[in-house]
């Protein structure tokens, strides 16, 4: 074939004369590959110079006019001829592709070498002359990678940056990690009067308390209902009628969380006075109706109900003596009443309303027991005793009662 190429060809770093441009290490010439001499058959046009066997590669890599068709032609063509056919691991005289910088340097140049090596890729390659066989610079071809499975352990390893010992430790804490504890929040439906929180352990017998896990689980109870619910976040549970402490558990697969829950009763009963009915004038008597109150206020006993039990008279005396028991006998309301939400709501009517005369000092009192149970069930119990006194100070009838704190009196 024929092949022209324009290109610049550059000095050795070993020194030259200065370029035809002036320019020191450096002369630019036009190279036309031509065949050696000797290459070139006879009667064939020197227009189109025919290369054959190795010789192309002379003008190919830059180095026209140094081959030598006889002898052991060191030619770069010829090496890289004599390399191909000794195997890639033959003997290597000279290289295979030697390239020089621009600026004049050898082999080892920066972007020089680059340079010349992209030209000598870019250049197409001839074809072999009929009879003789183009021998060309051997390559290294890239074996194909490995998938990622089918890598050793060892690749495996250098792409993790981790030992495979290490890695296989760590999966297996992993999965060994347990998850965090259940966690147990609860909330009273009710406020207590007294302002505590609604988070608080301590509870008023009867109310209702709404318990939230932080994950779902199976709810148990040791008091108070239900005593279990099925698997989930929530549980609504109701106090006992009876003071008690109740451990309420969230089981969460093998882990378990408890909340420890204080239930307590009424234990006290406080009245103010609100209002009185009238009496007749001139008559011997004394009347207030109170509000009552039911303590401690900690707590909210809106689930709760009262009853006073009906009893005897004690201590009576002086212008008292002259009634039968039956008449000083105490006879409360036979039905059980509710407290509210802020444990009032209850009043009592503590009077005397008539009283003959005529009037002298005396007096008697009532020991009132005092009960309380869950609204509508069948528990009940004492809590505390109240005293109901009457009193008449003097002969004009002037009269007195107390209870519970509260107190009024009264002149006809």
């Amino acid at each position: 074939m024929s092949y022209d190429s324009t290109r610049t060809r550059e000095s050795g770093s070993q020194g030259g004369a200065p370029g035809a441009g002036g320019v020191p290490g450096k002369r630019s010439q036009t190279d036309r590959l031509t065949a050696p001499a000797g290459a070139i058959a006879p009667g064939s046009s020197t227009s189109a110079t025919t290369l054959s066997g190795t010789a192309w590669l002379d003008g190919l890599l830059g180095f026209t006019g140094s081959h030598d068709p006889t002898g052991e032609c060191r030619c770069a063509g010829c090496v890289a001829g004599r390399v191909t056919a000794q195997g890639l691991n033959g003997p290597e005289d000279v290289p295979v592709n030697e390239v020089k910088s621009e600026a004049g340097g050898g082999g080892e140049g920066g972007g020089g070498g680059q340079q010349a090596a992209a030209t000598a890729a870019a250049a197409p390659v001839a074809p072999s002359a009929p009879g003789t066989q183009a021998q060309q610079a051997p390559t290294q071809s890239k074996a194909p990678a490995q998938p990622a499975e089918a890598q050793p352990a060892e690749a495996q390893q250098a792409q993790s940056g981790k030992d495979p010992a290490e890695q296989g430790a760590g999966a297996a804490g992993k999965a060994a990690t347990p998850p965090p504890p259940p966690t147990i929040t609860s909330a009273t439906r009710k406020a207590a009067p007294g302002g505590a929180a609604s988070a608080r352990t301590t509870v008023g017998i009867g109310e209702v308390i709404d318990f939230t896990g932080s994950a779902a689980g199976t709810w148990t109870a040791t008091g108070g209902t239900p005593a279990t619910a099925a698997s989930g976040t929530t549980f609504a549970w109701t106090a006992p009628a009876a003071p008690a402490a109740v451990t309420i558990t969230l089981t969460v697969g093998t882990q378990t969380a408890t909340k420890e829950i204080t239930v307590i009763a009424p234990s006290s009963l406080s009245m103010v006075v609100s209002s009185s009915h009238p009496l007749t004038a001139g008559t011997a008597g004394v009347c207030m109706i109170t509000n009552v109150t039911v303590g401690p206020t900690t707590v909210s006993f809106g689930n709760t109900e009262w009853l006073e039990v009906p009893g005897p008279a004690a201590g009576i005396s002086g212008y008292f003596k002259q009634f039968s028991a039956a008449t000083l006998y105490h006879n409360p309301n036979a039905a059980w009443v509710r407290w509210n939400d802020r444990n009032t709501g209850p009043r009592d009517h503590a009077a005397w309303h008539a009283v003959p005369s005529p009037y002298s000092p005396g007096g008697f009192h009532w020991s009132i027991p005092n009960k309380y149970r869950v609204a509508g069930s069948g528990a009940e119990a004492e809590f505390t005793t109240t005293t109901q006194l009457f009193q008449m100070t003097d002969k004009a009838g002037t009269m007195s009662v107390s209870k519970a704190g509260a107190s009024a009196s009264r002149t006809p």
